[in-house]
């Protein structure tokens, strides 16, 4: 294999078990969407959430939501910039990857500063309440073990494949 094949073949799968341990990470944060983009925290109706619980509760689905809207219309400026930067002949990497990073500390932190309102607003709730919340997370789990069992199936016909 060429030496600029194994770096993209790398990087190619640097970038794709940072996507997975990102998806996991989430998943197991209350207040996030699971680690699937667009798919959001159930309302507080489906949970049974009633009054001020509700109100705050359908607050935080509000701002996650406003934070995933911005991520995405921003996505592609950012995607552009890094294509246009990686064009040029003296493109400084290690300043486009502190960008990188600076926007993911950045996003990180509003997340999380989400997660620990829903956090708080869960130690509210009772017992029937908290319940139908592990429910619905267990669910999202679920479904991404079983999505992460397809891509690794998948993974693994691929190599196979290439090896013969």
């Amino acid at each position: 294999m060429k030496p600029f094949n194994k770096i993209f073949s790398a990087l190619a799968v640097a970038v794709a078990l940072s996507g997975a341990v990102y998806a996991a990470d989430q998943g197991a944060q209350i207040g996030h969407h699971g680690g699937m983009h667009g798919h959001g925290q159930p309302s507080a109706a489906t949970l049974g959430l009633t009054g001020d619980l509700a109100t705050q509760w359908d607050a935080i689905n509000t701002q996650e939501k406003a934070l995933h809207k911005q991520e995405f219309s921003n996505g592609a400026s950012v995607l552009n910039d890094a294509i246009s930067a990686l064009n040029s002949p003296n493109v400084d990497l290690a300043a486009l990857a502190k960008q990188k990073d600076a926007r993911e500390d950045d996003r990180r932190t509003q997340e999380r500063a989400l997660r620990d309102q829903r956090l708080a607003l869960y130690k509210t709730m009772n017992a029937t309440q908290q319940t139908a919340v592990r429910t619905l997370m267990l669910q999202k789990l679920t479904t991404m073990q079983d999505h992460v069992a397809q891509m690794q199936d998948r993974a693994a016909a691929h190599a196979a494949a290439k090896a013969q």
